[in-house]
């Protein structure tokens, strides 16, 4: 990873004579988080798998963007252990190479970090937007081909070895840090989307299935994840009610997340999450941009 880091700075450096601008990019989510079971706890990642992250931005000279973030804490157990959470070179809107996240569904409940390839197009005859990916991760990680085809509705798919096996995915129905190890995963994940704004209210829908298991330990699991997030202008204010289920197990996961503005940069941010009828997780939070 760091050869390829500094292969594509090299490459872009040479490349253009001109300087790139820079830009430094801060996203941190400390996180006080408490379970069921008495197991309370700091991360510097939230109940959803999402990371802290310092990042560098070079917007080089003909339209081309390096992007390269590393994480403030690996999640427990996670088997990817990858201190860098992105790096790519890009040109936006048509392709990207390096470590990126998926283009799978709206990133929830599939949502993977992994080294590859992305080209941003159109079918032909139907002119949707696709994004689609060849993947490589390394030995007992995620191999394949992923993509998403579709804008407010969407179909995804991923072909290959060892998917959904990240702390960032399934984070609706699973704690980060009880992800699977390394060789397990599925082959095939399937998935639809969909999502519809009306006023100060988004509505998320969507739906993945896995399937063809690794191990025995692999069942096949369908789940799904329906949201509804209210957005005010003045104060900054977002309030997110979702339920989310596995279909076969039939488990019920409900969630409350918040986010309030401090200042322009700094939000707390509150969670809380229900199954079985009894609280699972409750965190509180913030998240400082800039």
């Amino acid at each position: 990873m760091r050869t390829f880091a500094l292969f594509v700075f090299g490459v872009s450096a040479s490349a253009f004579a001109q300087f790139p601008d820079a830009q430094i990019k801060l996203d941190l989510r400390p996180t006080y988080l408490s379970s069921a079971g008495g197991h309370t706890t700091f991360r510097w990642y939230d109940p959803m798998g999402r990371h802290s992250t310092v990042g560098l931005v070079l917007l080089l000279e003909p339209g081309f963007r390096f992007f390269v973030s590393q994480r403030i804490q690996r999640i427990d157990g996670d088997p990817d252990q990858d201190q860098l959470d992105e790096i790519y070179l890009e040109d936006p809107g048509n392709w990207r190479i390096g470590r990126a996240y998926l283009p799978f569904g709206q990133r929830n409940i599939f949502r993977e970090s992994v080294m590859g390839a992305q080209a941003d197009t159109q079918l032909v005859l139907a002119a949707l937007p696709l994004e689609i990916a060849v993947c490589d991760g390394g030995k007992g990680k995620q191999r394949g081909v992923v993509g998403r085809i579709g804008g407010r509705f969407g179909v995804s798919f991923a072909i290959g070895n060892h998917f959904g096996i990240a702390g960032t995915s399934l984070a609706p129905i699973r704690n980060a840090f009880d992800a699977p190890e390394a060789g397990r995963g599925h082959k095939v994940v399937i998935g639809g989307d969909y999502v519809y704004g009306i006023g100060a209210f988004t509505i998320h829908g969507e739906y993945v299935a896995f399937r063809h298991g690794e191990t025995d330990l692999d069942t096949n699991e369908d789940v799904t994840d329906f949201r509804v997030t209210f957005r005010s202008a003045d104060p900054r204010f977002r309030l997110t009610g979702a339920w989310s289920r596995e279909w076969n197990s039939r488990e019920d996961f409900y969630r409350i997340e918040g986010e309030v503005a401090v200042t322009d940069k700094v939000s707390l941010t509150p969670f809380l999450r229900f199954s079985g009828g009894q609280w699972q997780d409750f965190g509180i939070g913030a998240r400082v941009r800039f």
